[in-house]
């Protein structure tokens, strides 16, 4: 009977060992499915900052193209102004007169 009630004790021991060995796993396995999560959580926040970030460029490439386009319209108005004022000049100084450039 002792022998069998040493061997009941090492069983015991033996289960508390492997039920502590058990739990220790069972809260790492915990740890890392937070960590996890926590990860696929920053992940999705750095995708959406970055779909922002291409919706401003975006619209920065299309306001930049419009000040193109408008920078253009106005070179090529300038350059308009300065030809019929070149015209304009040179009709004049065959008249002998002198005038404001832009009357």
């Amino acid at each position: 009977i002792d022998e069998l009630v040493r061997e009941r004790d090492i069983l015991n021991k033996n289960l508390v060992k492997a039920t502590g060995a058990t739990q220790k796993q069972m809260n790492l396995v915990k740890l890392h499915e937070q960590s996890k999560k926590n990860l696929e959580e920053e992940i999705q926040n750095y995708k959406n900052e970055a779909q922002k970030q291409r919706k401003i460029i975006y619209q920065l490439e299309k306001e930049r193209d419009c000040y193109i386009n408008e920078a253009g319209e106005l070179k090529q108005k300038v350059g308009t102004v300065f030809y019929f004022w070149g015209l304009q000049q040179g009709r004049q100084s065959h008249a002998g007169s002198e005038s404001h450039p832009f009357i």
